[in-house]
C-alpha cells in the first residue's frame, strides 16, 4: 500500500473512532438532557426568557454534538488524504 492509501486507512480509522464516541455518548446525553427538561419544566406555560433560552439550548446540543462528532470525522479522512496531518 502506497503512503496515500496508508494516511487515508488511518484518517478512516480516526474517523470510525470518532463516530463510534459519537454513538456510546448519545444515551447519556440524551437522558441528561430529559432530565434537564424535566428539572426546568420546559412544558410549563409561565417560562422567563431565560429558562426558554436555557429549554432551546437543551433540545439543540444533542443534534450539535452529534454533528460535530461526525464532521470531525469526515475531516481526519480529508486532511489525512491531502497530506496535511503528516502526509507527504
Amino acid at each position: 500500500m502506497n503512503k496515500l492509501g496508508q494516511h487515508f486507512m488511518v484518517g478512516a480509522m480516526l474517523a470510525f473512532i470518532a463516530f463510534f464516541v459519537a454513538v456510546i455518548f448519545i444515551e447519556p446525553l440524551k437522558t441528561e438532557a430529559d432530565a434537564a427538561r424535566v428539572s426546568l419544566n420546559c412544558s410549563g406555560d409561565n417560562l422567563t426568557t431565560g429558562v426558554s433560552l436555557t429549554c432551546i439550548v437543551t433540545d439543540v446540543y444533542l443534534f450539535v454534538f452529534t454533528f460535530t462528532l461526525l464532521g470531525v470525522g469526515a475531516s481526519l479522512i480529508g486532511l489525512r488524504r491531502t497530506g496535511f496531518l503528516g502526509g507527504g
